[in-house]
Parts: structure tokens; sequence; C-alpha cells
């Protein structure tokens, strides 16, 4: 019940060696408890599970460090 879930897609991930380390420090750095981890076979798209309180700052996190950087 206490579940949420992130998707983070992008065609360029597969070409990114760190992308999954990219995207869990920063989350670590805020005392976010990651509770799954799930790559998609096309490895396009990574899968985040967090507890539910966490899930605006786990978006604002992964917003913050890869899209406001561009």
């Amino acid at each position: 019940d206490d579940y949420a879930i992130t998707m983070v897609v992008c065609e360029g991930m597969k070409d990114k060696l760190t992308l999954c380390a990219s995207l869990l420090y920063p989350l670590g750095k805020k005392d976010i408890s990651i509770q799954m981890i799930n790559q998609g076979a096309s490895q396009i798209s990574i899968m985040i599970g967090t507890r539910r309180k966490d899930k605006e700052t786990v978006i604002k996190t992964i917003y913050d460090n890869f899209i406001a950087e561009d």
C-alpha cells in the first residue's frame, strides 16, 4: 500500500553506462529509500519504487538533476 513507482524513459539511456548510479545517488543523498529497481529489456526505461510519501521529492530530484541541467 505504501508504494510509488516512478518511470524514467529516454532513448539515450542505453548509451549511458552510469545512468542507474546517476539516478539513485541524488535520491540517496535525500534519504529516499529505494524499494525496487527494474530496467526494461530495451534499456530505454528504468522503474524506481519508493515510499509513497517520497514520490514528489523523487520526481523533483530527477527533474533537477537531468532536465533542469539542459
